[in-house]
C-alpha cells in the first residue's frame, strides 16, 4: 500500500474565513493588481505522469471574493467534496493555466496571503479534467477530483511552488487537508510574474 503526501493548509489560507480576511486587509496588506500572469518550469519527480520537464503559463484574472470562500467552504463542510467539485465546475472561470503545446485549462478559486517571512502565497483550486478512459476504468483517481496549485513568490513575483495534479479535499477543524494521488506534487521552479 503506497502513503500518499498531504499537506494541511489552514482553512483561512485555503477556502477562507470572513473574519481572517478581514483581518489580513487591516494589516495594511498591499492589494496585488487584478491581473497577473506568471511562468514557472515544472518537473515532476513523481511516479506518476509524464516526467519530462514542462514550461507552464500562469493566469491569474480575478481574485476569489469573501462571500465566493464562504458559500465553498459551508458547501465543503456540509455537503462534502462531490459537492464541492459540482460548485467549482459551475464557477466563473478567474484564471488559467498552459503549456506552450496545450489549451489553457481555466482555474476557478484563487486567493492569496501574506506568509511570515512576507512573501505572498497564492493558492489556485479547480476541479481536474478526468478523461474518458478514467471515467470508464471507475479506479481510485476518481476520489483526487481537483488540481492546485500553490505559489510562494516575493514582491518582484519571483519564486517557487507545487502543482497537484489529482488530490482530494477534507476539512479537519480549521485545517483543509490535501491528498495528493502522486508520491508528491510537481515542483514549479523558477516562478515569476511577467511584466
Amino acid at each position: 500500500m503506497r502513503v500518499r503526501p498531504r499537506f494541511a493548509f489552514p482553512l483561512a489560507v485555503a477556502l477562507g474565513l470572513t473574519l481572517c480576511a478581514t483581518a489580513v486587509r487591516a494589516q495594511g496588506t498591499t492589494a496585488a493588481p487584478t491581473k497577473e500572469e506568471f511562468t514557472a518550469f515544472a518537473v515532476n519527480l513523481s511516479r506518476i505522469g509524464s516526467t519530462t520537464p514542462t514550461p507552464l503559463d500562469i493566469t491569474i484574472t480575478r481574485w476569489t471574493t469573501v462571500a465566493e470562500q464562504e458559500r465553498l467552504t459551508s458547501i465543503l463542510r456540509e455537503k462534502g467534496q462531490p459537492a464541492l467539485v459540482d460548485a467549482l465546475h459551475k464557477a466563473q472561470a478567474i484564471g488559467s493555466i498552459r503549456t506552450p503545446t496545450s489549451l489553457s485549462y481555466e482555474f476557478r478559486y484563487a486567493i492569496q496571503e501574506r506568509t511570515r517571512d512576507n512573501r505572498r502565497r497564492i493558492i489556485l483550486l479547480t476541479d481536474r479534467p478526468i478523461e474518458y478512459e478514467e471515467l470508464a476504468d471507475r479506479g481510485v483517481t476518481l476520489e483526487y477530483p481537483f488540481a492546485a496549485i500553490e505559489l510562494l513568490v516575493d514582491d518582484n513575483g519571483k519564486g517557487a511552488g507545487s502543482l497537484w495534479i489529482a488530490a482530494r479535499l477534507t476539512l479537519l477543524d480549521n485545517l483543509l487537508i490535501l491528498d495528493n494521488y502522486a508520491d508528491r506534487p510537481v515542483t514549479l521552479n523558477g516562478v515569476h510574474r511577467r511584466k
